[in-house]
């Protein structure tokens, strides 16, 4: 087939490439590749707003309407940050060429899903059991090209959305998935299963596995399939359903599996794809964050890493404890703060007979301020969508007003001058106490969705502790290389331990590193994500030599309301659970 003669090219062009290893004999390397969206379809010239970066001819699922021709935004060689489209082949290929000149004998490659192009899950022209084989050749292609950079690597998966047929969904083995996982457990994944029967048993079950690498000693790898703890698989939070049976199936297997790490004195490294709460939209089914969370702080010190993927951009978000919080417990009120909520009002109307303000109902003029706190905690209480109220006290009148929020509750800088109290609802899925684990999804190869630079990133951890010492995050630069006709030029972006003055990379020193992004005008925050264009959050992607305006920009995320959200995410205080 065109995928087996180009993954046998790829044999030819990466063999005997040179190294300059960066680690030292104090250190493990692994290099962590996620979101490639290889396109075998893409084609150089085609259009990039609206027929994917793909013609007729390559895939005649596109239409005739896509067929080649002189585009207004033409597709280059390595991609298009800006338009519709996956990967080439030659931006993976330049890739993995660079992994191995770089750290030419890293001990493993975590590779944590979406291997195929988003379109790969429909076929190109013929029944729909010719996606599957589309996936199959593109996932395969991924695999041996790897391996042939890499050769002393071993090389662990994980599935993401786009690695089924259709697209997000993902049945039981039984229920129409085993062609997906009877080729990864017989043939795709079977070097790296270590010839281990549970190992191979599991894949064929549920599309996961654990394994105790030969190149990292002391270690347990355990790979999730997230796809069955997710809404965006349609049937995972039914049920009965062959999905949710089978995530319930795997969450009991992931406890067992970390008890028995523990038991033997080992690390575990986790890989998914899918991080909870993310900006991708790709919340966990209701209650299993919370049992994920609390499996992390139990077994934290067993766990030296979670490694994900399916954001595309460069971010990380803290694991913390949870706490169970009685029925009928008390707000938590804070003191200081001008407002006090994102997200939406709950305006209940009148409910205090004196009148609203706005959505906000206006409080007696006879009511202590005690006694108004009790009547707004009843009204929020009656309502399942409330999840606190902001008290306004207006000097020198007596008609003072209760603001119910329906968007997500506090987390904003005290301020003394303001007389306002925020008032949140208890909540008996409270996962925000103290910092257990640190979700490290990595930027994504793939250019686009949003418009950002390819990336890669090499992981370092300490050969005897297995926890990490540094992340080296490399970029190149697409528009230089499609513009002058030129190689990819892959440059070290930044290491995450001077980047972010971090003592170590322990989940306390992620907390005070997002205590610096936080503060106002943090010089930190603006190379970080407060700038867009340029900023590390979009892998150093500006839009001044972009051929034309992307299709779906990076975010520029200055003060207010947008860091304030981005704030929590990475400080892991607003992941519902």
């Amino acid at each position: 087939s065109e995928l087996s003669a180009l993954a046998c090219e790829m044999l030819l062009v990466l063999a005997g490439l040179g190294a300059s290893a960066t680690g030292s004999a104090s250190t493990v390397d692994v290099w962590h590749l996620t979101d490639v969206h290889v396109d075998p379809y893409y084609v150089v010239g085609s259009d990039t707003s609206d027929c994917y970066c793909e013609t007729f001819e390559s895939c005649p699922r596109m239409g005739k309407s896509c067929a080649f021709g002189k585009p207004t935004h033409p597709a280059g060689r390595f991609g298009s940050s800006e338009g519709n489209c996956a990967s080439p082949q030659d931006l993976f290929t330049s890739a993995v060429r660079f992994m191995a000149s770089e750290a030419p004998h890293a001990a493993a490659v975590y590779f944590t899903g979406d291997f195929a192009e988003a379109g790969a899950s429909s076929p190109c022209v013929g029944p729909d059991s010719v996606a599957q084989k589309q996936l199959l050749d593109i996932i395969a292609w991924d695999f041996t090209a790897v391996r042939a950079a890499l050769p002393d690597a071993q090389v662990f998966g994980c599935l993401g959305n786009h690695d089924s047929a259709p697209g997000d969904v993902y049945y039981s083995a039984s229920g129409g998935q085993a062609w997906l996982y009877n080729n990864l457990s017989n043939s795709t994944w079977l070097p790296e299963l270590e010839h281990d029967a549970d190992a191979v048993a599991t894949v064929r079950q549920g599309g996961y596995y654990a394994v105790r690498p030969a190149a990292i000693p002391g270690l347990t790898l355990i790979s999730l399939n997230i796809n069955y703890w997710v809404e965006m698989n349609p049937s995972a939070g039914t049920p009965g359903s062959g999905a949710y049976v089978e995530g319930q199936a795997q969450f009991v297997w992931f406890e067992e599996q970390l008890a028995a790490a523990k038991a033997r004195g080992e690390r575990v490294h986790i890989l998914g794809h899918q991080t909870p709460g993310d900006v991708g939209g790709a919340q966990w089914v209701k209650g299993l964050w919370r049992r994920y969370a609390n499996l992390v702080a139990e077994y934290n010190q067993t766990i030296t890493g979670q490694f994900y993927g399916h954001v595309h951009v460069d971010e990380f978000g803290i694991t913390r404890s949870c706490s169970t919080v009685a029925a009928g417990s008390a707000y938590v009120e804070t003191t200081g703060i001008k407002w006090c909520s994102g997200g939406s009002n709950y305006a209940p109307g009148d409910v205090f007979g004196v009148g609203v303000d706005g959505e906000c109902p206006v409080i007696p003029g006879t009511w202590t301020t005690d006694h108004a706190v009790t009547e707004c905690e009843t009204v929020c209480n009656g309502n399942a969508t409330c999840l606190g109220f902001t008290m306004y006290f207006y000097p020198n009148v007596t008609a003072h007003e209760c603001c119910f929020r329906a968007g997500s509750t506090s987390y904003k800088p005290v301020d003394p001058t303001s007389t306002a109290r925020c008032y949140e609802k208890p909540s008996n899925n409270s996962c925000n106490g103290e910092p257990t684990g640190v979700l490290l999804p990595g930027p994504s190869l793939t250019e686009g969705y949003p418009a950002t630079n390819p990336s890669v990133r090499l992981l370092q951890f300490d050969a005897t502790t297995l926890e990490l010492v540094d992340m080296l995050t490399y970029v190149a630069d697409l528009h230089a290389a499609n513009a002058a006709g030129t190689e990819l030029v892959w440059t070290l972006e930044y290491s995450t331990k001077e980047k972010f003055g971090m003592a170590d990379l322990s989940p306390v020193s992620f907390a005070k590193a997002v205590a610096v992004l936080a503060a106002d005008n943090s010089t930190l925050w603006d190379a970080y994500m407060g700038k867009g264009d340029g900023s590390l959050y979009c892998a150093n992607y500006t839009s001044a030599t972009a051929p034309y305006p992307p299709k779906l920009p990076c975010t520029s995320c200055p003060q207010g309301p947008c860091k304030e959200a981005a704030i929590r995410r990475l400080n892991g205080t607003d992941i519902l659970g």
